[in-house]
């Protein structure tokens, strides 16, 4: 899969590290990397971001990370 899919179509795999567009208030948006995190016991999710726990933010898309080279 190479191409962005907004979250409301499908999300990652538990635990997935992946790209993610984040779109923040009164700004344009951005991406980064970001894993997500699904609780099974009471269905939230989170996004988090390799070097801080939380954003001033909403994900609305996602896509894998590429290969290395």
């Amino acid at each position: 899969m190479s191409e962005w899919v907004h979250v409301e179509t499908m999300l990652p795999e538990n635990g997935a590290v992946v790209l993610v567009v984040l779109k923040k208030k009164n700004t344009v948006s951005d991406i980064d990397v970001a894993q997500f995190r699904s609780d099974q016991w009471d269905d939230t999710i989170s996004w988090r971001l390799p070097y801080c726990y939380a954003w001033g933010g909403e994900v609305t898309h996602w896509m894998p990370l590429p290969e290395r080279p």
